[in-house]
């Protein structure tokens, strides 16, 4: 087993394959002297053979596996052996012969986790890779994890380049290594995904896609997006993913405080609002940044957010040129919930899980004309919003479903200032339409008084849903 890489149980199964039938290891290997001691009871394990068609199923009683990893080989040798120690694992694990195949069980079923070997016939890895990201699917920023005993690094750049999550050169490490890694991918789908990253709309897709890439490097990052898109998920997001998602997770708010005067050892540093940092501490940042880069010994990395655009603030001398271009060398880009319409069900499917386990609410649901309400509304402020909104409507809903009602309340309720201001203009506008039309009388007179062309004069009419009655006698333009 150590020489193989694998356990006990996987060397048996090569005894089992080249004898006709399994023999313990305790057989095969026994310490000089003494007697050996009993196994550790343990479920008994079934090893079967079809003959017909010479596959190896492995079957474990009363497993209740909560992950399914997808494993792409065309060699049944290897696919057996690593699907033994899969399941031996606790994860349940589906099998295809070649990247056709595995194209089909994916859209079959919701996958985890993909383990596909590189050179395969019909469709090979690479190739199989490409079809899950561009599949447009809830399993399309699943982990994809490319095995090949030719490593390269050419290959490897290639399959970062497609989108994969690891390479692993099956040769170095073996099955336990790539057990090992599985388990280590998987563990960071335990937790809750970010409502930052909730759903499955193009947008939301893409930006899953540029986050795996960037959590297996080391260079700072700049997060940019509107207030309330998500930038500190996203962050530790990136943290959780990243090399060192064990260690901690250090937050600077640039608002509120003047920064860390030593830098950690490891982990990451999320500086928040990064344009609010005054010169003096941009310019240690550019200091600190740059020599890391150059020594290359930094053991913590940087990402920072901002609202604001810093290549204009940049070009008005209100920040530094050359910390912008370090942290800017790689952007990710939050979409508001405006482009995400697609994704506001999933999002506020979560909130309710977290905030009804908070509240003690979690026998609570919502119904479809309460999500239609939420998704014809603005959400000005993004996730922030939706945050207050969830947790209202949970409030005045102990038990059973989240009506219509109920949402149209909460939403007058928590109207945000850019909505207030928004509501009041288009009362005023409407107010001063109807005035000019009394005036006027006439879509001509009242462009010209407004300064607009006839046909935005009768748009705007239309817009609020104003039809002018015009005066006996007048002629009709």
């Amino acid at each position: 087993a150590p020489m193989l890489g694998v356990s006990n149980r996987c060397a048996s199964i090569f005894v089992y394959l080249f004898c006709g039938q399994r023999v313990s290891l305790l057989a095969l290997h026994r310490p000089s002297g003494g007697d050996i001691a009993p196994e550790k009871s343990r479920p008994r394990t079934r090893f079967l053979r079809r003959r017909n068609y010479g596959t190896l199923m492995y079957s474990r009683p009363e497993r209740a596996a909560q992950s399914t990893v997808l494993l792409v080989d065309d060699r049944e040798f290897s696919r057996d052996l690593v699907c033994a120690e899969l399941e031996d694992a606790g994860i349940r694990t589906v099998t295809a012969v070649d990247g056709e195949s595995g194209w089909m069980q994916f859209q079959r079923q919701p996958i985890d986790l993909v383990i596909t070997d590189l050179r395969m016939p019909r469709v090979d890895g690479l190739a199989l890779l490409k079809r899950i990201r561009s599949s447009g699917s809830v399993n399309a920023a699943c982990p994809v994890l490319l095995l090949s005993a030719y490593g390269s690094l050419s290959i490897a750049v290639a399959a970062g380049k497609s989108g994969a999550t690891d390479f692993f050169p099956f040769n170095d490490e073996g099955v336990a290594g790539l057990v090992s890694r599985a388990k280590e991918l998987l563990s960071g789908l335990v937790d809750r995904i970010p409502e930052a990253l909730a759903g499955h709309s193009s947008a939301t897709l893409t930006l899953l896609r540029q986050l795996n890439s960037l959590a297996e490097i080391r260079s700072p990052v700049l997060i940019r997006g509107a207030v309330g898109t998500g930038h500190e998920q996203v962050a530790r997001y990136l943290h959780r993913f990243g090399h060192q998602g064990d260690s901690d997770f250090h937050v600077n708010d640039c608002r509120l405080r003047p920064g860390a005067d030593r830098d950690p050892e490891t982990g990451l540093v999320f500086l928040a609002d990064v344009d609010q940092l005054s010169g003096t501490l941009q310019s240690r940042w550019r200091d600190r940044l740059s020599r890391s880069i150059q020594l290359g010994d930094a053991g913590y990395r940087v990402v920072a957010s901002t609202e604001r655009d810093l290549q204009q603030l940049v070009e008005s001398g209100d920040f530094d040129s050359a910390l912008f271009e370090t942290l800017a060398q790689f952007e990710v880009s939050l979409p508001p919930i405006s482009e995400r319409e697609e994704d506001i069900p999933a999002i506020i499917e979560s909130m309710i899980e977290r905030y009804g386990s908070k509240l003690g609410r979690r026998d609570v649901s919502i119904g479809e004309p309460a999500l239609e309400k939420l998704r014809n509304h603005s959400w000005e402020q993004n996730l922030d919003e939706m945050e207050r909104v969830v947790e209202a409507m949970l409030v005045y809903t102990p038990s059973g479903e989240i009506t219509a009602d109920c949402a149209e309340s909460v939403l007058s309720k928590i109207e945000t200032p850019l909505e207030r201001i928004s509501r009041r203009r288009e009362k005023g506008e409407r107010e001063q339409l109807l005035e000019l039309w009394e005036k006027h009388g006439t879509y001509t007179g009242v462009a010209d008084h407004l300064g607009i062309t006839r046909n935005a004069a009768k748009y705007r009419f239309r817009r609020h849903k104003l039809v002018p009655v015009r005066r006996e006698g007048e002629r009709s333009e």
